[in-house]
């Protein structure tokens, strides 16, 4: 399969953003979808939001109609507050899984932090769920239930140009030989996040947009799903035998990066300390 990873016009609606969170390029993907109405999907980190704000007026994004929230966690909405201040002379809709929201309202209710201290509060988002469409007028959005990741995980099909934007519902895939599962603190659950891989395989799309990071596109796209379900196979039970070796994250991490993505620099830059708290608080060890 091939990939877009240059931030820019990626499909005839599409614009990829990089939201180059904590300063590392080509990590963390937001993406607007543009018919006669705008919508983005995700709203970034908020100490990049004034970077964030400069690659959506160089492509002439702004202002938007929408921001579509893919889940809580906090990588994918910190900078909306940015963002709507920049639009306030337009009603921007905010919209988000049910279980998003009292998340997204308080966000001390996520239950972990992820080093990043207090969070802002997103206040007026709508809700969204299956079968929903968010409809730009020439384009519209299917909204698929993706839980796994968190409970709250939405992912989007654009069937005119059978695209998918799934987030963090998948992987996360930053390199050729990267693709981390997506376990992750407080509330990953495996058996839910395998039968959202299984699911997605039933729709029909030729190219997948990431939260981490870019799109990948070609007629076996849909591999990603298989890689990403093996990953986690890997990985949990990596961690099933290590489980007296939690505590070592640089081990794990050397450990994890030889055997099952070699080569891979983002990846050594951000660790998977993630991964082993999204296994420890779903053992509850």
């Amino acid at each position: 399969m091939k990939q877009k990873i240059e931030p820019g016009k990626i499909n005839k609606n599409t614009y990829l953003i990089d939201v180059n969170m904590l300063g590392i390029e080509k990590l963390t993907s937001m993406f607007a979808v543009k018919g006669r109405k705008t919508a983005l999907i995700d709203g970034g980190t908020s100490s990049e939001a004034q970077e964030i704000i400069k690659s959506l007026k160089a492509f002439n994004l702004l202002p938007v109609d929408y921001i579509v929230i893919s889940h809580s966690h906090w990588d994918h909405h910190q900078a909306i507050p940015a963002l709507l201040e920049e639009m306030s002379s337009r009603k921007v809709k905010l919209l988000a899984h049910p279980r998003a929201i009292p998340l997204l309202e308080d966000p001390s209710k996520v239950g972990y932090d992820f080093g990043r201290g207090p969070l802002l509060p997103i206040k007026g988002v709508k809700p969204i769920e299956e079968g929903d469409v968010v409809d730009l007028e020439g384009i519209k959005l299917e909204v698929i239930d993706t839980p796994g990741h968190t409970a709250d995980c939405i992912s989007l099909l654009d069937s005119k140009n059978r695209n998918i934007f799934v987030s963090d519902a998948v992987a996360d895939k930053t390199g050729d030989t990267a693709c981390v599962p997506a376990i992750c603190p407080p509330s990953f659950d495996p058996d839910v996040y395998v039968s959202t891989l299984e699911k997605l395989k039933k729709y029909d799309f030729e190219s997948m947009c990431l939260g981490h990071y870019g799109m990948y596109y070609g007629p076996d796209v849909k591999e990603i799903l298989d890689e990403a379900r093996t990953t986690y196979k890997q990985v949990w039970k990596f961690f099933d035998d290590n489980v007296d070796k939690l505590g070592y994250v640089e081990w794990i991490a050397d450990n994890l990066i030889e055997k099952f993505m070699p080569n891979s620099e983002i990846i050594k830059r951000t660790g998977f300390l993630h991964l082993i708290n999204g296994y420890k608080t779903y053992k509850k060890l």
